[in-house]
C-alpha cells in the first residue's frame, strides 16, 4: 500500500512540477495572490497593488511578522488589512496580528502598507526617509 501511495505522490508531484515549469513568470506570481491584491507589469518589473491601483510598501524598521508602524506612523502608512474574515496565508503571503489585534497582510514576512498620499498609478511614497519601498515580487 505504501508503495502505491508513494508512487501516486511522485506522479502528482511530477505533474505539478511540469505544470509549474511550463508556467510563465506572471502565471507563477498570480498562483499565490490573495483576492484583494493585484499584480501589474510596469515595464520589465512586476508590482503588487491594491484594487484601487495604488502600490503597496514595505518598511525597513519592521521585523519579519511584526509591524513597527503604529500610532502616527499608521496614520500616513495604512496597514493593508485582510478584507475577509476567512482570509488565509497562501504562498509568500501571510497574515500578522497588529498591536490593535487586527490582521495585516505580509509578503514574505514583511508587513505591507498603503501610502496616504498616493493616487491611482503613482508611487509617491517610494524611498521616503530611505525606509519605505514599493513592494515588488
Amino acid at each position: 500500500m505504501k508503495t502505491i501511495a508513494g508512487a501516486a505522490a511522485v506522479l502528482a508531484l511530477g505533474t505539478a512540477s511540469a505544470a509549474y515549469a511550463a508556467a510563465s513568470e506572471e502565471e507563477i506570481l498570480r498562483m499565490f495572490i490573495p483576492a484583494e491584491i493585484s499584480l501589474i507589469k510596469d515595464g520589465d518589473e512586476y508590482l503588487f497593488q491594491s484594487e484601487a491601483a495604488v502600490p503597496f510598501y514595505t518598511f525597513d524598521d519592521d521585523e519579519p511578522g511584526v509591524s513597527n508602524c503604529t500610532g502616527t506612523c499608521a496614520e500616513t502608512w495604512w496597514p493593508v488589512r485582510a478584507k475577509k474574515s476567512d482570509a488565509r496565508a497562501q504562498g509568500p503571503w501571510s497574515l500578522i496580528e497588529r498591536d490593535d489585534g487586527r490582521s495585516q497582510w505580509a509578503y514574505k514576512g514583511q508587513p505591507i502598507y498603503y501610502y496616504l498620499h498616493d493616487q491611482p498609478g503613482t508611487s509617491a511614497g517610494d524611498g521616503i526617509d530611505g525606509k519605505w519601498h514599493v513592494l515588488k515580487p
